[in-house]
């Protein structure tokens, strides 16, 4: 877990560095490790207990959160500085690192 955690984190980061010295990608990219880890913690934990149709409805309910992560992430691509990206994100008061921190 740890070293698979090490290897996306220094995938990131090197396709961060590839994008530019913008912050925001920086902030985009670095997220996706923590996103991946509860994830995968998240689906060990809740969907192995769930009979196939509560499989179902988890699979799709993932999809549509892995969307919109992807839409919360992406920001930083957006807006490229670091000021910018955190102040959207604290004006929807960091909703995706709190659901992270929930899951």
């Amino acid at each position: 877990p740890l070293y698979l955690f090490s290897r996306v984190a220094t995938t990131m980061f090197v396709s961060a560095v590839w994008h530019g010295f913008h912050p925001g990608y920086y902030l985009s990219l670095m997220t996706i490790p923590l996103s991946l880890w509860v994830e995968t913690e998240a689906s060990i934990t809740f969907r192995t207990q769930l009979n196939t149709r509560g499989q179902r409805i988890w699979d799709w309910f993932h999809c549509i959160m892995k969307m919109r992560a992807y839409d919360y992430m992406s920001v930083g691509f957006l807006l490229l500085s670091f000021d910018a990206t955190v102040k959207y994100w604290q004006s929807i008061y960091y909703i995706y690192y709190v659901f992270c921190a929930v899951l």
